[in-house]
């Protein structure tokens, strides 16, 4: 009797199945990232891997962030900053007030700020990415009664962790906080390094230019 490679590990023989060997997937962040990507799409139905390994790094899952996590949200803070400026950031008492806010409203009970984040695979403690995001309460409209909005900010990866989507996960998880919020419509400031993510998260420009005011101390 002739079997097809998919029935040999117990797939039905029209799934689409794509096949990697353990020293691929969880070695080459890249394919690990194609992979999920694929099943996503629904381009795969199934991913299995040809054999057991015990070298395999899993891929980070995004959760909620707690009070604890407070000192590293601030930390990839301060990684965003500098990439966007080319240059550290400044000065402590700026890193403490923002610790401080984190710990005060992540662990409330009826919060309307979230955190989700990856913690890193090789430092206990430690965070690989971060997106954090509130629920801004503005009048309402006829398009929103209730005039409750979402807007994201600090998304931030360490950069030797990037390109692995751990970004992606950390937006998903707050756009899925937000929905169990019933808050509907989302706002971010965009990087053009960072637009495609957004774009492909369902994001689009708005025609409405952003502004901005300094205020005399």
């Amino acid at each position: 009797m002739n079997v097809t490679s998919n029935e040999l590990p117990g797939f039905p023989p029209d799934a689409r199945v794509l096949i990697l060997g353990c020293d691929d997937f969880g070695m080459h962040h890249e394919i690990n990232t194609a992979t999920v990507e694929s099943i996503e799409a629904a381009m795969i139905s199934r991913c299995p891997c040809t054999a057991a390994a015990t070298n395999i790094s899993p891929m980070g899952e995004a959760r909620r962030a707690t009070a604890a996590d407070a000192e590293e949200l601030v930390r990839l803070r301060a990684v965003l900053l500098a990439h966007m400026s080319g240059r550290e950031p400044v000065g402590e008492d700026w890193r403490q007030a923002a610790a401080d806010m984190l710990r005060a409203r992540l662990d409330e009970p009826d919060t309307t700020m979230a955190a989700f984040v990856v913690d890193r695979p090789d430092r206990p403690g430690a965070l690989a990415a971060c997106a954090v995001g509130a629920v801004d309460q503005r009048l309402g409209g006829p398009g929103n009664p209730a005039g409750t909005c979402g807007y994201v900010y600090s998304v931030a990866t360490d950069p030797d962790q990037r390109r692995r989507g751990y970004s992606r996960q950390c937006v998903t998880a707050l756009l899925g906080w937000y929905r169990d919020r019933g808050i509907a419509t989302v706002f971010l400031r965009a990087s053009e390094e960072g637009e495609p993510l957004y774009r492909s998260l369902g994001f689009d420009r708005t025609g409405d230019p952003a502004m901005r005011l300094q205020l005399p101390n």
